[in-house]
């Protein structure tokens, strides 16, 4: 990171700088990067206007000026479909991180009261994993915090906004714009009633596929982690004979225990009153990550969360 004069430079190692202006008593992004993040959000030169209360040559004038500035193209015409360059893609990534940053630096200043934590979790972690550590945090610290649960992909979307400061997901998220790291490593197998013939029992692929699998939406950090581990062994989805997508948990594990049909998760399922089964060659454990943007304060809260919520 470079100080000029007025303002900042943020390279990387694709050569591409992102300009963040000062200016006396303020810290503000560039007014032109926000006309750069709507239009990558509408991917409409038109809708960007309107969002924005602006003309649409305004629009096409700022992403110019962005141009020159970088020296590169930001977005091309594929016949009539507008689309991002390479260079577009990173501008992006690090203004996102610069527009949350500045947020709170404003929201720091401002108020006296700190922020509430704004901690995301996926529909398994969030019904099952979380609430131990949520009620440590809350009495060790004593500071404010707001959940919010929905599946990864959508968790995703949320800390890209500036929505949430992270997230606890399953599986490592391999992606440029977030950073993870391990919060916890937890067994994964397979679910079914207690009187089912697989409980406490090792089952072939033959005897498994011929069940009906229940399982998560797409979308769905279990449903991937499920998906990856049989596609090793040579299977799929598809080679299930009667499959039934449920985007709740706690309704799976009722389904699973009334008989209705088996499914795969963590032993926290177990406390619905479930059993387990593995089956040939062992499901590798399940990972629960902290997930954040890159270039935020979000690594910072994971420490903190993760400092007040042990026992």
């Amino acid at each position: 990171m470079i100080k000029t004069t007025n303002h900042w430079l943020y390279s990387d190692n694709e050569n591409l700088s992102i300009v963040i202006f000062l200016t006396e008593g303020d810290f503000m992004l560039d007014f032109r990067i926000a006309t750069f993040l709507e239009v990558c959000k509408t991917m409409n030169y038109r809708a960007a206007a309107a969002n924005l209360n602006m003309s649409q040559p305004a629009v096409t004038q700022h992403i110019q000026y962005l141009e020159r500035e970088y020296g590169c193209r930001l977005f091309i015409y594929d016949g009539r479909t507008l689309t991002k360059t390479k260079e577009a893609e990173i501008l992006e990534r690090y203004s996102d991180a610069a527009m949350i940053n500045e947020q709170e630096f404003r929201s720091r200043v401002s108020k006296k009261e700190p922020e509430p934590l704004r901690i995301g979790a996926t529909k398994t972690i969030g019904e099952y994993d979380l609430y131990d550590s949520l009620t440590e945090f809350s009495k060790n610290s004593g500071a404010q915090f707001s959940v919010f649960i929905d599946n990864t992909e959508h968790l995703l979307d949320l800390i890209s906004k500036g929505k949430i400061d992270f997230a606890l997901v399953e599986g490592a998220v391999s992606h440029d714009f977030f950073d993870n790291r391990l919060w916890k490593t937890v067994p994964f197998s397979g679910l079914c009633a207690p009187d089912h013939p697989f409980a406490g029992r090792t089952v072939s692929w033959e005897e498994l596929l011929g069940e009906t699998l229940l399982l998560r939406e797409k979308g769905s950090g279990t449903r991937m982690i499920f998906e990856s581990q049989i596609n090793l062994r040579g299977y799929s989805i598809k080679s299930f004979e009667k499959i039934r997508e449920i985007s709740s948990p706690k309704l799976i594990a009722q389904f699973v225990k009334a008989g209705q049909g088996v499914s795969f998760g963590y032993d926290s399922f177990l406390k619905d009153g479930l059993a387990a089964f593995t089956v040939e060659a062992e499901m590798t454990p399940g990972e629960f990550h902290y997930v954040w943007l890159s270039g935020t304060s979000g690594e910072e809260k994971t420490y903190l969360f993760e400092k007040f919520s042990r026992e």
